[in-house]
């Protein structure tokens, strides 16, 4: 009876030290897995516009450093700050998402190597998109074929051209001018062909 006792306690130790070692290299993968070297600078990024909007390519990068031992593959997607509580005071939400991008859609970096993505911008010009300050993340995911994927956020700030009021009067008041002067060049032009074909036909007569 004791001999059984013994072999049965002997059984639960080996289970709970097999367990035990299951726990501690899952934690220990965990944190090798979370503690990967992969550098992705700057964290936060600021454009502005003083005069018009920037149609095209902004010259900001990205900068992705891998210092795994293995290949990754970088991707990425814009999306608005989640959760919206987490903006920046004085931004708010960029309308359409799709006014930014980022050059190229995914970079294999080897290990031990870098890549740059670049920021391109498309924000129709338009009277509501001036005086804007805007905030959208650039999400980056790697993938190095593991059961984790990280994800890095970059926040990005868009300040869009100013246009003050008297500015958006004046434009208005060109061209409410330029309205009212069409009837009168139109009416000089239908003038003057009266009176030159009135001239030409007074030559032929005499």
């Amino acid at each position: 009876m004791k001999r059984e006792i013994k072999i049965s306690f002997r059984k639960m130790n080996m289970k709970k030290i097999i367990i035990g070692l299951i726990i501690v290299i899952s934690i220990y993968s965990f944190i090798e897995t979370c503690s990967s070297e992969i550098q992705v600078d700057p964290s936060e990024i600021s454009i502005s516009m003083s005069n018009e909007f920037i149609f095209g390519n902004t010259s900001k990068n990205i900068f992705i450093l891998n210092n795994n031992s293995e290949i990754i593959n970088m991707s990425w997607y814009i999306e608005h700050p989640t959760p919206e509580s987490w903006m920046r005071p004085n931004k708010t939400q960029m309308p359409n998402l799709s006014w930014i991008c980022l050059e190229p859609k995914w970079q294999i970096i080897p290990e031990n190597s870098s890549k740059d993505f670049y920021i391109y911008l498309q924000i129709p010009d338009s009277d509501d998109n001036y005086n804007q300050s805007w905030e959208v993340w650039a999400t980056f995911k790697s993938d190095t074929g593991g059961l984790i994927q990280q994800e890095y956020a970059i926040r990005i700030y868009i300040d869009t051209p100013t246009k003050s009021t008297d500015e958006k009067q004046d434009q208005t008041s060109n061209e409410n001018d330029n309205l009212y002067q069409l009837p009168i060049i139109i009416f000089l032009i239908a003038l003057f062909s009266i009176i030159a074909i009135s001239i030409i036909n007074l030559k032929k007569k005499k």
